[in-house]
């Protein structure tokens, strides 16, 4: 038997045990893999994130769980002062052992043996942990945890105490573990583990420290360990020559096998003596790595009705492989024949298949597809449906084509009896697939005549990307458009309204996006009302009355704000819908800083509205420029009324400034241009198209009066109603303050919460309206509850109405 791989061209002789002795290697089978020498494992990563979610937990049992690890030290220390001394001994004698000799024995010996990468993964494992454990345990140290532990539990705490059992100790020792152990025998494993806990039990009972830091260490090791492996990679689990051939006895005597590309399973093509041939699609242990890890992610995004439970083995993963295959041929399907299921002892299992010889029909073009070929590949797939069998994975790819037609295959992932969910996800996924490569008419109509209108219908719900596997999500990145033109086909021809698109995930990435924005603003929100006491009083004795001007002019805002939307936009665009999105935005704008939500949904609600999006990011653009503008005409205009140029305790720049911060700006943005090659390739000509295009769609706009007078007029009625708003929130908490110095007021601290990197300027806003407000003669009590109640009406209200209005564009597609 002969080895040959693309890493080790020279074959190497390895005798066949089916083979007796007295025959000649002539005789033996002919073995050609695709040998891979390392490979990136899948339990690496999972290691990684298990030491992840420990370090956590060891923080926060380190933090907050201070007593409970105090008494779990102190039945520890009891149990061990019991064991006898001889046998204490012997134990510190092996930890020492293990900790100090088998490190530096095991990068000695790969030093000699010339494994430099393997000895400096060790070496630099071992330091890095070290090193991270000491910066933890100096964290909370500084955070005085470490204070409150030895208050709690009575002990002397020096976490870097230089005896013996010291956490970066452990973590050292665990590092090294990990990155050692995928290139040593099982025996060898136990044994350093074992060490390890020795290790762990003396760090419990010496020198009367409290031991909460002990799970930080061993996930300190495990995740630097892990993260070493995921770097350098570790040794293959491939089967071996000798391995695949004892595997196959029970098929009879072996002529020949070949290695064919693919990793998922790893795939084999096999010729007996006796001139058949089989295919064999092996998977390692590994695999059981992976498939969690899949079915791990898919559970945290997707609704449970999406997963399965991980398989326990990898033998029962092909097990049930075999049993869907079974049933398909059974159901009349054209699939490989099933011959036997095999093992090897280091775990690995394959699945032994007659060997289907034809072309992919992934290589297939659109006019060899279309037609026959296409109908038959849905036939196939009828078949499996009649008999409730949800395959879950369809795609071209897991068809062949042969003389006899289209052979499907790769049921790793089928439901045997699956459900009227499953099987309208198995013809979406098979409409999509087709359509990418014949276009949408041609699959629709294939799939209308082989399967029926009533399964394609069926499919409505799930012509989504998260109902596809990943290898068609990656063909529909360039027809972003095709998913809309499927499903009216598919409405088309079926005669079926547009159905709602099935509920897929289980944590939408903007649900979440909205937790965390809604947090980070309730965070901002907390210092602000720590004035809430200075200013109870003032709040009963408010005039109530005077909110319900303020409130509608914080609603008469967003009025003047969609009729400055309409006048930006060169051409048509609906009113109403314009209105719901300046509601939406309220929300949106929450979310991002420096207003980049709002604008965001601005653009994207007129491209919906059919504004090419240049012309919609100029329009954006111009409209916050025109609120811009009015908001530095009616500044002047505020500070000429109120007769000074201070405002409270805030200066005005001066116009100089101004200009000079300007010119350096420019100036910059000339030089980066001018001398980065790159820079001037790749953002000078789309810049100069996109400017060409808005220039167009500007000239439009300040050409027609009636458009330029909305611009202007709705952006002054934006700012204005804000300032009505201010001014009946400070008149009902007693007054005391001019309307001009209410609007000087207002268009700095607006000015300067425009630059705060909060959402809505939160918390610079406020801190400069009070400061304002204050520095005029305002009693400080007063401003702090008109401020508040100010921000209430224009800012927090608003974004339960926006937040609704948004779901409900989004779900119109108006969004």
């Amino acid at each position: 038997m002969t080895v040959g791989s693309p890493d080790d061209p020279t074959p190497l002789p390895v005798r066949d045990p089916d083979v007796p002795a007295g025959r000649g290697p002539e005789d033996a089978p002919e073995v050609e893999l695709r040998v891979r020498r390392r490979q990136r494992a899948p339990s690496d990563v999972l290691r990684l994130l298990i030491g992840l979610a420990l370090l956590a937990a060891g923080l926060g049992a380190a933090m907050f769980a201070r007593n409970t690890v105090g008494g779990v030290e102190a039945d520890i220390v009891e149990a061990y002062e019991r064991i006898p001394d001889r046998v204490a001994e012997v134990l510190t004698a092996l930890a020492f052992l293990l900790a100090a000799g088998l490190p530096l024995l095991a990068i000695l010996v790969l030093l000699v043996r010339r494994r430099f990468r393997r000895a400096l993964a060790l070496f630099l494992g071992y330091n890095v942990a070290s090193w991270a454990m000491l910066t933890i345990d100096r964290a909370l140290a500084d955070r005085g945890v470490v204070a409150r532990v030895a208050a709690d539990t009575g002990g002397d705490v020096q976490l870097t105490d230089p005896r013996f059992a010291t956490s970066p100790l452990i973590a050292s020792v665990v590092t090294m573990v990990v990155i050692a152990s995928p290139w040593l025998p099982r025996a060898w494993r136990r044994a350093l583990w074992g060490g390890v806990g020795v290790l762990v039990l003396l760090r419990l009972v010496s020198s009367g420290e409290p031991a909460f830091d002990v799970v930080l260490a061993l996930a300190v090791g495990l995740v630097v360990g892990s993260a070493a492996l995921v770097l350098i990679g570790t040794p293959s689990a491939d089967p071996e020559a000798p391995v695949l051939v004892a595997m196959l006895h029970r098929v009879g005597p072996v002529a020949r096998i070949v290695q064919l590309p693919g990793d998922d399973p790893l795939v084999y093509e096999v010729e007996t003596r006796a001139g058949e041939r089989l295919g064999l699609s092996v998977r390692t242990t590994r695999d059981r790595s992976a498939d969690l890890l899949e079915r791990l992610w898919r559970y945290v995004r997707l609704r449970s009705t999406e997963t399965d439970r991980p398989y326990t083995t990898v033998q029962r993963r092909v097990e049930h492989e075999a049993l869907a295959e079974s049933l398909a041929a059974g159901a009349g399907a054209r699939v490989a024949v099933v011959r036997t299921v095999v093992a090897a002892p280091d775990g690995s299992v394959g699945l032994v298949t007659d060997r289907i010889s034809g072309r992919p029909a992934g290589e297939l073009d659109r006019d060899e597809l279309t037609g026959g070929a296409l109908v038959d590949i849905w036939r196939q797939v009828g078949r499996l449906h009649a008999a409730g069998i949800a395959h879950r994975t369809l795609g071209l790819a897991r068809f062949t084509m042969t003389d006899a037609g289209a052979v499907l295959g790769g049921f790793d992932d089928a439901r045997v009896a699956g459900s009227r969910r499953d099987l309208a996800r198995d013809t979406a996924q098979m409409l999509v697939a087709t359509a990418v490569v014949v276009g949408v008419d041609p699959a629709v109509d294939a799939a209308v005549a082989a399967v029926g209108p009533a399964e394609v219908a069926g499919a409505l719900p799930y012509l989504q990307p998260l109902a596809l596997p990943g290898s068609t999500r990656r063909a529909l990145k360039g027809e972003r458009s095709l998913l809309g033109a499927l499903r009216g086909r598919v409405q088309a021809v079926t005669g079926t309204s547009g159905e709602q698109l099935a509920r897929l995930e289980r944590v939408r990435p903007r649900t979440v996006l909205s937790v965390v924005a809604m947090a980070a603003a309730f965070y901002f929100l907390l210092p602000q009302l720590t004035d809430v006491q200075r200013s109870a009083g003032a709040a009963a004795q408010a005039d109530w009355w005077w909110l319900i001007p303020a409130a509608v002019a914080s609603a008469a805002s967003y009025l003047f704000a969609a009729v400055a939307m309409v006048g930006s936009v060169p051409q048509p665009i609906p009113f109403l819908a314009t209105l719901r999105m300046q509601v939406a935005s309220s929300f949106a704008s929450r979310i991002a800083p420096a207003n980049t939500g709002a604008l965001a949904v601005g653009i994207r609600f007129l491209q919906r509205v059919g504004v090419d999006p240049a012309v919609a990011t100029t329009s954006v653009g111009l409209n916050m420029l025109a609120g811009l503008a009015m908001h530095l005409v009616l500044l002047a205009a505020f500070v000429a009324w109120t007769g000074t140029s201070g405002v409270g305790r805030f200066s005005i720049p001066d116009t100089s400034t101004i200009l000079i911060v300007i010119a350096v700006v420019l100036a910059a943005s000339g030089l980066v241009i001018g001398l980065v090659p790159m820079v001037r390739r790749r953002v000078v000509p789309p810049l100069l198209a996109q400017l060409r295009k808005a220039g167009s769609s500007l000239a439009d706009v300040i050409t027609d009066p009636w458009r330029v007078l909305a611009l202007l007029g709705g952006s002054m009625g934006v700012t204005l109603s804000y300032i009505v708003a201010l001014a009946a929130t400070v008149q009902a908490f007693g007054g005391g303050l001019a309307l001009p110095q209410i609007g000087t007021a207002y268009l700095v601290a607006a000015a300067l919460g425009s630059v705060a990197p909060t959402p809505g300027g939160l918390g610079a806003f406020e801190a400069a309206l009070l400061a304002a407000l204050t520095g005029y003669g305002m009693p400080n009590g007063r401003a702090v509850a008109a401020v508040l109640t100010f921000r209430l009406l224009t800012f927090w209200l608003p974004v339960l109405p926006g937040w609704v209005t948004f779901q409900q564009m989004t779900r119109r597609e108006e969004l």
